[in-house]
């Protein structure tokens, strides 16, 4: 029935002059024109805000990402295991500080509560020496560097006091 339709239109587009069609329906061939012209550009438009709403967006978050990446550099890197609330403990040449904090560190190591602390000591010419300890509750992680720069990374399973008279001996022993 479709095919006898269009068989009948085209029939009757064939009989009927190029020039009559033309003037006959100019302005509705012209309002079709207009309306599919409008059409495309409105396609057009919300493509381009689509497209400005995903550049503006990725802009963003790259932004957001140097600037994460610029606070974490400022601020010493990641802390693995969240921060612990221990200052670090400064070992001088007379003594030591915020030895109270280790003590802490040592419990939570006993609790096997993730935990981690710095333990920093200088040398003569003024070199610092840190060693980063992490626990997970298994075992520790040590990272030690020198003046900013790294040295080495070990892993150690246990650590030991030993009590003399007046001090106190601690050693990360690797079983």
């Amino acid at each position: 029935m479709n095919n006898q339709k269009n068989d009948d239109l085209d029939a009757k587009l064939k009989s009927m002059p190029l020039r009559q069609i033309s003037e006959k329906n100019k302005g509705e061939m012209h309002q079709n024109l207009m309306d599919q012209v409008i059409l495309h550009e409105n396609m057009t438009m919300k493509q381009r805000l689509i497209r400005r709403f995903w550049l503006s967006l990725g802009s963003l978050l790259v932004v957001c990402l140097m600037l994460f990446i610029l606070y974490v550099s400022m601020n010493g890197g990641i802390k693995v295991f969240g921060q612990s609330g221990y200052k670090d403990v400064i070992q001088h040449y007379d003594g030591v500080e915020n030895l109270e904090d280790f003590e802490g560190f040592l419990e939570d190591i006993d609790k096997r509560k993730a935990t981690s602390i710095n333990v920093v000591q200088y040398g003569i010419e003024g070199q610092e020496f840190v060693n980063q300890l992490f626990y997970n509750g298994k075992e520790i992680e040590v990272e030690s560097t020198v003046d900013g720069e790294f040295i080495e990374s070990y892993v150690c399973q246990s650590i030991v006091e030993e009590k003399e008279r007046d001090y106190k001996k601690i050693f990360l022993l690797n079983v």
